[in-house]
């Protein structure tokens, strides 16, 4: 019997960080139900709870263009040989592979890996969660803040983002990948899952399991994302070039444990204005993919209108203070850790 490896095209800011966390540490329960997501790229880092791209991290890498700076050859020691030793030891029948860099490859990279895998008598699937632009491009430059420094005002940076992205326009991307894998493309609602609770147990479903008992799923988040006082803290100390993980220390100290059913977006940086603009830009491309995929009219969720305009937010003393205070607790913490890993060194090697 044919063998069928399904492909997560983690879109940004659609839920794949916790999708990617769910798979490394259930691993074994997925065994136990013919689905093996293979331990490759990124999975010990998905494993221990970290922000990463997942199993087909170093796999999608080699899937960009050449000049783009995260590329890697196919030939790379830690993508053909560890993808084909996966593939051929793997005893199951559904084999699980998982990254949102996969959303920024190009039609050819993906002709030549459908190919790859056809050689490999592998029948592909591919799954893509989509979400809504408005809110996907509001959480993208939040995480931009966050982990990339970037200091922009939101309308600049966001109008940058979704003009030049390919993938935002779904009917072209997902049309593309159809015909290139025979039409075995699934789309799952991001906006409809994440509102009630369900994105792990949705994709489930997706790869034959019909309930998540058995599995563990963690109640913390992953990939945090700051309050609006947070996030304008955080693009004012990106004008003085912070190490790239200072926000991410800060930004951590105020999650909470997830609540089942509570939406994942509570405001936005985008304005009224740019949220039509940005509607309007993506209108064609949102009907003609309802149309031509069969999806449900509601498919995407009305984006988030509680607008917060961070360039024009005043702290006072309390606030101020409270956000310098988490940061200077996770300092202490991150340098207790580092300080009790030096004396395991020295008491390993004296």
């Amino acid at each position: 019997m044919q063998r069928e490896i399904v492909i997560h095209i983690g879109f940004p800011k659609s839920g794949s960080t916790a999708l990617q966390t769910f798979f490394s540490q259930n691993r074994e329960q997925l065994l136990g139900h013919s689905v093996d997501y293979l331990p490759i790229g990124q999975y010990d880092e998905g494993k221990s709870g970290r922000i990463a791209s997942g199993n087909g991290a170093f796999l999608a890498r080699s899937m960009l263009t050449k000049n783009n700076p995260a590329f890697l050859p196919w030939e790379h020691p830690r993508i053909e040989i560890p993808f084909r030793s996966a593939v051929e030891t793997s005893r199951e029948h559904k084999l699980l592979l998982s990254s949102e860099l996969f959303s920024f490859a190009p039609a050819e990279s993906w002709s030549n890996f459908l190919g790859t895998c056809e050689n490999m008598n592998l029948n592909v699937r591919l799954v893509a969660v989509v979400r809504n632009h408005c809110d996907l491009l509001s959480s993208a430059y939040v995480q931009e803040v966050k982990r990339h420094r970037v200091a922009r005002a939101p309308a600049d940076q966001i109008r940058k983002l979704y003009r030049k992205s390919a993938f935002l326009r779904y009917h072209t991307y997902l049309s593309m990948l159809s015909a290139a894998s025979n039409g075995r493309v699934q789309i799952v609602s991001y906006d409809k899952a994440a509102a009630r609770g369900a994105l792990i147990t949705d994709f489930l479903s997706i790869l034959g399991i019909s309930s998540d008992r058995g599995f563990v799923i963690a109640h913390s988040k992953i990939n945090i994302s700051p309050e609006p006082q947070e996030v304008a803290f955080l693009k004012l100390c990106n004008t003085y070039s912070p190490r790239m993980n200072f926000s991410d220390i800060l930004a951590h100290q105020h999650g909470e444990p997830s609540k089942k059913g509570r939406p994942p977006t509570s405001w936005t940086v985008i304005a009224p204005k740019l949220r039509d603009e940005i509607q309007r830009f993506f209108s064609d491309e949102v009907q003609r993919l309802i149309k031509d995929f069969n999806l449900d009219q509601d498919f995407f969720s009305p984006p988030c209108t509680n607008y917060v305009d961070i360039d024009q937010l005043k702290f006072d003393a309390s606030t101020l203070a409270s956000i310098l205070a988490r940061y200077l607790v996770a300092l202490d913490a991150r340098i207790e850790t580092l300080t009790q890993h030096s004396r395991e060194q020295k008491i390993d090697n004296p």
